[in-house]
């Protein structure tokens, strides 16, 4: 664009853009620039300095229309003479190449933003089904939150956006509302687990019909599944009656092994006083062996001190045969012991 108004100049001179000097052949000199022109060329070079200083500028939409009112001061302005061609010509070239820039950024924004659109598409199809795949809610509710991580990463929809995100937040509504259903009854029934586990800690019975129902509890608890950090404060319940019920059982096992094991050794005892007593008899009995001369009275002797050894003999093997049994006893009560558990693991 340029303007009609103002002088003409020579045909044959031009201006220099950067001082104003100028040049000519020898057969004629450039007219100089009336003060109006040189206000209009002030004017339009500031323009133009104005529109060099926006064209990296990627504030879009505020630049363009910061473009537009420059391009409609300088319609204003007028002609700048011999140079006006050559400014608007650089003006032009300044605004055109921001709009071009302008206009690949919008074409680049259009494509990101259609494929946002299909991701997330994709993504509220895999938000309903891994939101219906498992009641393992804790693995769901982690699955789903790495989805979303992915919907954040996956850009903005464009004028979709809204109502693709409506779609994917109902889907994820609809599992939390279902999973805070579920954590509440599942709390309810680990707190009826905890009661039953804090009364059978207390009752101090470690049978084995207890001990096999307190096995149980703990298989129930694992099965009831997660509920949530408001079940925290339950498991360390749960677990101090688990672990004092175990430690409880072990610490009766080992008083009831301990038990037993004296009673044995006083059992021992006294068979081994009666061994000792027997064998004092028969040396006893020996020295009269040796001292009798009727043959009578002698074979009488040796009767007695094979009954002696007969009974010795016995006392001996009841003696082993409680020691054994009391090795058996000890084992299966330490293998007892270890097959239990003395602490829980962790949820």
């Amino acid at each position: 664009l340029s303007s009609g108004s103002g002088t003409a100049s020579a045909a044959s001179s031009t201006a220099s853009a950067s001082d104003g000097s100028v040049s000519g052949t020898a057969e004629a000199e450039p007219e100089e620039l009336s003060e109006e022109e040189l206000a209009i060329a002030a004017q339009i070079n500031e323009l133009l300095a104005q529109a060099k200083a926006l064209a990296d500028s990627e504030e879009w939409n505020s630049t363009s229309e910061k473009y537009q009112a420059l391009l409609a001061d300088w319609k204003k302005i007028g002609n700048a003479g011999e140079d006006n061609d050559r400014l608007w010509e650089e003006f032009t070239k300044v605004r055109q190449e921001f709009f071009d820039r302008r206009a690949r950024h919008f074409e680049e924004l259009d494509v990101r933003r259609r494929n946002a659109k299909s991701i997330k598409r994709d993504l509220i199809k895999e938000a309903r089904r891994v939101a219906i795949e498992s009641p393992d809610y804790n693995a769901t509710h982690k699955k789903l939150e790495a989805i979303f991580e992915q919907w954040k990463q996956a850009g903005h929809a464009g004028r979709d956006e809204n109502a693709l995100w409506s779609e994917f937040k109902a889907v994820r509504d609809e599992f939390y509302g279902r999973r805070e259903e579920a954590y509440r009854d599942r709390l309810q029934e680990k707190e009826a687990l905890v009661r039953e586990a804090e009364s059978i800690a207390e009752m101090g019975d470690y049978s084995t019909y207890v001990s096999n129902r307190m096995k149980e509890l703990t298989t129930e608890w694992k099965n009831t599944g997660f509920c949530g950090r408001e079940g925290d404060k339950l498991w360390e319940s749960f677990h101090a009656a688990q672990d004092k019920f175990w430690q409880g059982k072990k610490a009766a096992n080992a008083e009831r092994m301990n038990t037993r094991q004296e009673k044995l050794q006083e059992a021992i005892d006294r068979r081994q006083d009666k061994i000792k007593h027997i064998q004092e008899n028969n040396a006893k009995l020996k020295d009269r062996l040796n001292t009798t001369q009727s043959e009578e009275k002698k074979t009488e002797i040796q009767g007695w001190i094979a009954e002696n050894e007969a009974r010795i003999k016995e006392l001996n093997d009841e003696i082993e045969g409680m020691r054994h049994s009391e090795k058996d006893k000890t084992e299966e009560t330490k293998a007892e012991m270890k097959a239990e558990p003395a602490v829980m693991e962790a949820e």
